[in-house]
């Protein structure tokens, strides 16, 4: 790569022996994504992804993704490659570059590295600190491609209202009255002000103004999640569940869509979804009083929402399974009192006979509303474990379906 970097730069290159590259006008060589964290309290760590995926279809050579850091960007404290399918062995993440050497590639890949700053113990509430996407050049063995990068620069704030300087106002003379604040609005014995319109109908104005004005400042989700991409099936089901804090991701901006959900998971989605309310202790066994589900499962089986798996055991940790989320939303739709006497005949799927007796009707109810459908070949796989994008699918499902 020949192009001089400028300021403080965050540079990606990814480099192999490869033919000419061409540029289609409807395609792309490669999409870059970059997310982290958002709001970091002083003495915390801010984090940036970058995630690279380069395209099939393109002999590149190099790629080189430019950035500006705001002038009071906190210290580098460390950098990780935390995804690299590109089958190069030579891979590794500095302050400011992050280098791929290897063989040609013949599918679509994805690098993608994590790099973390350490925000001041003295850092002032209000504090901005930007990171900001410039340019990406292409290559290959012969040409170099400049191309526009669609992405927006992060931002990542401290918390609390920046301090305001302490200005003194202009002396007011004794002749100058100030209108705004000293004229009352006068009122006739029927509560009319003068100006004819009634004090609800005034307060209503001022409802609606408010809410236009929030329509209005209401920008796209920042998606915070580098394996959550807009093309994906369940791009808006997670961003539902995460705009409503009933998921979050695993760590190091990772969603992790296709991993199993776990029993303590769920019930915790719900608890959430609830509210959080209070509870009675329950007691199960295998459930400790300090884990970070303990009054989910408390409310859960308090409720009747799930019952355990026997032997007064609850197993938070263990997979759950289709037929058990299907049951337990059904629980949690009776503990609601809600109209659960929609049925659907499940002889048309597949595997219907392998559902478990005590799932029937929950997979029947589920299947009729809507919030469960068959999987490829009209299977219902109920002994099958529920991914994280299945069960964002059926709380947005839930949702729009069935809560009024």
């Amino acid at each position: 790569m020949k192009k001089a970097l400028v300021k403080i730069l965050c540079v990606i290159t990814v480099l192999s022996l490869m033919c000419p590259l061409i540029v289609f006008a409807d395609s792309v060589p490669a999409t870059i994504n970059i997310s982290g964290t958002s709001v970091a309290n002083p003495g915390e760590d801010a984090v940036v992804v970058i995630d690279v995926t380069i395209n099939a279809g393109f002999d590149i050579q190099g790629i080189q993704v430019e950035f500006d850091l705001s002038e009071n960007f906190p210290k580098l404290k460390r950098t990780d490659i935390i995804k690299n399918n590109t089958g190069w062995e030579n891979v590794a993440v500095n302050g400011k570059s992050l280098l791929g050497v290897g063989n040609i590639i013949e599918t679509q890949t994805q690098l993608v590295a994590k790099i973390t700053f350490g925000v001041p113990e003295d850092a002032e509430a209000g504090t901005e600190y930007v990171f900001t996407p410039t340019t990406t050049i292409v290559a290959n063995a012969s040409q170099e491609f400049e191309t526009k990068l669609n992405v927006d620069a992060l931002k990542i704030v401290v918390p609390g209202e920046k301090p305001v300087e302490d200005v003194q106002k202009p002396e007011t003379k004794p002749d100058e009255t100030d209108k705004e604040t000293d004229i009352s609005i006068s009122q006739d014995k029927n509560n009319t002000p003068s100006d004819g319109n009634s004090v609800g109908e005034k307060v209503e104005l001022e409802k609606e103004n408010t809410i236009e004005n929030k329509a209005e400042e209401a920008k796209p989700w920042k998606n915070p999640f580098f394996d959550v991409k807009e093309k994906d099936w369940f791009y808006e089901s997670v961003k539902y569940v995460y705009d409503n804090e009933l998921m979050s991701g695993v760590g190091f901006n990772e969603f992790d869509p296709g991993s199993s959900l776990t029993r303590g998971m769920l019930v915790t989605i719900l608890y959430r979804f609830e509210g959080s309310p209070s509870s009675m202790t329950y007691g199960f066994s295998d459930v400790p009083r300090t884990e970070w589900y303990t009054k989910s499962v408390d409310w859960a089986a308090s409720t009747g929402i799930v019952n355990g798996v026997g032997d007064n055991r609850f197993a938070p940790d263990e997979p759950v399974t289709r037929e058990q989320i299907t049951v337990i939303f059904y629980n949690y739709s009776k503990y609601k009192k809600m109209d659960l006497t929609a049925k659907s005949d499940l002889s048309s799927f597949a595997d219907s006979e392998k559902i478990s007796s005590w799932a029937t009707t929950a997979f029947e109810w589920a299947v009729s509303s809507g919030l469960i459908s068959g999987k490829d070949n009209s299977m219902l796989d109920p002994s099958g474990k529920a991914t994280r994008a299945e069960t964002s699918a059926i709380i947005k499902r839930y949702a729009e379906k069935m809560v009024k």
